[in-house]
């Protein structure tokens, strides 16, 4: 009977069986049973490499503004970086950070 269930609900089952510690157990059980990728796990999979490509991007441009302009980047500037969380803006302003020749004008591509 198990083995009719779709394999979304099969994966799910074995999420909760390792948080509540009968993972291997299971795993042994179901060994060899053709188990396909689950599209729940995909999708937070991706969403955790999507947050985590982010928290990187945030990081790299902020040590990068920190170095290129010490002492120049206002707190709710830096606070807004942190808070960022478009991947396309947060490339953009890495690109900013590294063309402009001063702070005022990498500012003025934040402020926009």
């Amino acid at each position: 009977m198990i083995r009719r269930l779709p394999c979304d609900l099969g994966h799910l089952v074995f999420t909760f069986a390792e948080l509540a510690g009968y993972f291997a157990a299971l795993e042994k059980a179901f060994e060899g049973w053709d188990m396909t990728e689950s599209k729940v796990v995909n999708r937070w999979m991706e969403e955790a490499a999507r947050k985590e490509r982010i928290a990187t991007l945030r990081e790299n441009l902020l040590e990068l503004v920190q170095a290129r302009f010490p002492a120049s980047i206002p707190a709710e500037v830096i606070d807004l970086i942190g808070r960022q969380d478009s991947q396309d803006l947060l490339k953009e302003w890495f690109r900013a950070a590294i063309s402009a020749p001063s702070a005022e004008q990498f500012l003025s591509v934040i402020r926009r």
